[in-house]
């Protein structure tokens, strides 16, 4: 299954239908031709939170869905300190973990690591394991984007205090304990509060 977030909408790319709707506005489209995903995606309210369920051929879907987009892939981190600390960024009014485009050439780990060290001013990192892969889609310059993001759990041994790249937006740093994600989790983009949930468990 793919699931692509926009804002507060899911795209949800599966082979059979799923069993609920996650949304009071709910569409389901069996095996969609290229001009019903184009359709289907071009009348998503931005601000709305609609569930669109696009099932059947899954990688037919998925490859076709992927032609209407410019993509991009990114990594990053939910990097943990010897107090099982989390570490959050402050950016654009909203709660993320470090996480950025992957440089040509560079290895997905290598990026992950490089990008949690520029954005936080942390090093000492290291990769524990590969975690479920996000995807985004957001506008940009009249262009429509497709984001993979590749997520690692990481530990850190730096205890030097974090250090916020202004150059990317970047307003504060800081440790969370584990327990008090919950309210950050409110303040934050769907695919990060639900990769937040999946760790808290």
């Amino acid at each position: 299954m793919y699931k692509v977030f926009f804002n507060e909408n899911q795209i949800i790319i599966s082979e059979t239908p799923i069993d609920s709707p996650l949304s009071d506005v709910f569409k389901s489209i069996q095996n969609p031709s290229k001009n019903q995903l184009l359709e289907a995606f071009q009348d998503l309210d931005p601000e709305g939170a609609t569930v669109l369920n696009f099932w059947g051929r899954k990688d037919t879907i998925w490859n076709s869905f992927k032609e209407h987009f410019k993509w991009i892939e990114a990594a990053g981190g939910w990097v943990l300190n010897a107090k099982a600390e989390v570490l959050l960024i402050y950016r654009l009014k909203k709660w993320d973990l470090p996480k950025g485009k992957i440089e040509k050439g560079e290895e997905v780990k290598e990026a992950a690591i490089r990008e949690v060290e520029e954005e936080t001013g942390l090093g000492e990192l290291d990769i524990l394991n590969e975690l479920p892969t996000s995807y985004h889609m957001y506008p940009r310059k009249g262009k429509m984007y497709l984001k993979k993001t590749h997520w690692f759990s990481m530990t850190c041994a730096d205890s030097s205090v974090p250090v916020p790249q202004v150059e990317e937006d970047i307003e504060e740093v800081k440790w969370v304990p584990k327990d008090e994600l919950v309210a950050y989790k409110s303040n934050t983009y769907p695919a990060i509060a639900e990769l937040m949930e999946e760790q808290m468990r």
